[in-house]
């Protein structure tokens, strides 16, 4: 499982230890309790689901016949070959978390992802920040920045006109 890398001080990148139960836990309800998630029972009992499994320790039964009886209330003879009902609501889960990070949540420290053909949770920690991001974190922290409009750009770039 992929969980994203860091920027380390005078060292190239390195992978970042896995996110912690707790910052998990708080990207979670962050995503349910968005209005993008207000009126989506299906895929909010999903994500929980599927969450706390892997957060368990048990993401090895997640399996589409063990969703439809866990989560969609299914009896012990589903099969997923005539009812589709774990795909389709994975597939709404997925387009539902795309825009929840694409508009409220495109800030977040932490993304869940769902990797279409699969039902096991990734948790990564998003990297991008812009370099007015950046900047401002480093001035939180009282570290002299130049201005926005160099940040990145060789010195040899700001007398060109």
């Amino acid at each position: 499982m992929f969980f994203g890398r860091i920027l380390t001080p005078m060292v190239s990148r390195s992978v970042r230890p896995a996110p912690g139960l707790e910052e998990v836990k708080r990207e979670l309800n962050a995503i349910i309790q968005s209005p993008v998630f207000s009126h989506s029972v299906r895929q909010t009992k999903l994500l929980e689901y599927l969450c706390n499994k892997v957060l368990l320790g048990e993401a090895e039964h997640i399996k589409a016949a063990t969703i439809a009886m866990e989560v969609f209330g299914r009896q012990w003879d589903f099969d997923e070959s005539k009812d589709a009902i774990v795909r389709v609501e994975a597939h709404r889960l997925r387009r539902k978390l795309t825009k929840y990070y694409e508009g409220e949540g495109a800030k977040t420290h932490l993304r869940i992802v769902l990797t279409p053909g699969g039902y096991i949770p990734e948790f990564i920690v998003n990297e991008r920040q812009t370099s007015q991001d950046v900047v401002t974190s480093l001035t939180h922290l009282g570290v002299e920045c130049p201005d926005s409009q160099s940040v990145g750009v060789p010195d040899s770039e700001h007398n060109l006109h």
